[in-house]
């Protein structure tokens, strides 16, 4: 699902006369994904365009899926691991985070195309 997509094409960075690659950052709700999450973590490692920041949000899992997005935290600076606690279900939205000036919101259980990110400019 993509939202609020603004803005369209990169900009031309007037110093140098290079294409500035628009900078967006994913959001994506966790919860008991253990049997997923790396899959899809491993799909976003391998975009030809990766985004600013990664936010992956545990929204109290009961697995290993909060010990996986650590992981994966502590090798990609771009990634953030974000625990919440326990509150029964998953839930994307405000109670989630809100950030970025784009905002790609990826569920956990997809796995992504590796040039998702180059065709929605």
């Amino acid at each position: 699902m993509i939202e609020s997509l603004q803005g369209g094409l990169p900009e031309l960075d007037k110093h140098n006369m290079t294409l500035m690659q628009p900078k967006y950052v994913v959001i994506t709700p966790v919860r008991d994904e253990e049997n997923y999450i790396r899959f899809t973590i491993q799909s976003m490692i391998n975009q030809t365009l990766r985004p600013q920041e990664w936010i992956i949000v545990d929204d109290g899992s009961t697995d290993k899926t909060g010990n996986i997005i650590d992981e994966y935290e502590s090798k990609y600076s771009w990634i953030r691991a974000v625990h919440r606690e326990n509150r029964g279900y998953r839930k994307a939205g405000g109670g989630v985070v809100d950030a970025g000036n784009r905002k790609v919101t990826a569920p956990a259980q997809r796995v992504l195309p590796p040039r998702l990110r180059g065709s929605l400019w």
